[in-house]
């Protein structure tokens, strides 16, 4: 009798230990599955987020600009309309004669536009594709805006900064001073810090009060050129600026 009793209280343990370890795997899964939703949920509401913010910035952008035709893709590789919304009002806040941008495509007819409206300046862009490089002129021409910008072909060439070899566009074309430089290129899988020798290269023209944009300053690249140029070069942080992948605005101090 005391055996029989013994079991059965060892065979009613082990049934007790069954269902907690069943109930805890249970809500195991539970959780997981409700912190998968979740987090489903926070990236939907994130991307439907910045999707409204996209077709605001969109809209401002054609209304600001009130081309004839409308603008080409903002999607992809081209500039996020928030990006190129932040240009447009920057350049008109400055009006500069001179501006330089390191890839072409919309920001190029966002630019050219800009100078059109601000009665002043004029566009230089280095493009190291040429297939791009054409379409941003026929584009240019579609909008009647080709005595603004001058897309310049520029192949990726071979630099050496502080002992190191890197690449970086042909500079052949560019004028003397700089105004406005808008760095959205050269793509990152060319090189570590793709757009890093952007400022060293072109920093004896950058005017005093002169300023440069970047464009993808969320990336870890991105943002180490950033702290470089700010370190190596005289270039502050001039305001904060919110945009889809990042930008911001440096501004060359005056001595």
């Amino acid at each position: 009798m005391g055996q029989d009793l013994h079991l059965l209280v060892v065979m009613n343990l082990i049934l007790w230990l069954l269902v907690c370890a069943t109930v805890a795997y249970v809500a195991h899964k539970c959780r997981r599955v409700y912190l998968k939703q979740f987090e489903a949920e926070r990236l939907a509401g994130q991307r439907t987020d910045n999707l409204y913010t996209q077709i605001e910035a969109l809209l401002a952008l054609e209304k600001d600009l009130a081309l004839p035709r409308s603008l080409p893709p903002t999607r992809g590789w081209a500039g996020s309309a928030d990006f190129l919304l932040h240009v447009h009002r920057i350049a008109t806040r400055l009006c500069p004669e001179s501006i330089v941008e390191c890839s072409s495509g919309t920001s190029t007819v966002v630019l050219a536009r800009t100078a059109q409206l601000n009665g002043r300046g004029h566009v230089y862009s280095l493009e190291h594709e040429p297939v791009y490089a054409q379409k941003t002129r026929v584009e240019l021409d579609r909008q009647d805006l080709q005595q603004y910008a001058t897309v310049i072909d520029a192949p990726l060439r071979a630099f050496t900064l502080d002992g190191r070899e890197c690449q970086w566009y042909e500079t052949t074309g560019l004028p003397l001073t700089i105004d406005l430089l808008v760095i959205d290129g050269p793509p990152m899988t060319t090189q570590p810090q793709a757009r890093y020798p952007a400022v060293p290269v072109l920093n004896d023209r950058i005017s005093p009060g002169g300023r440069v944009i970047l464009d993808d300053a969320n990336r870890p690249d991105e943002r180490a050129a950033l702290e470089r140029w700010k370190a190596e070069f005289q270039f502050t942080a001039e305001e904060e600026l919110f945009a889809e992948k990042g930008i911001a605005l440096l501004k060359r101090r005056i001595t």
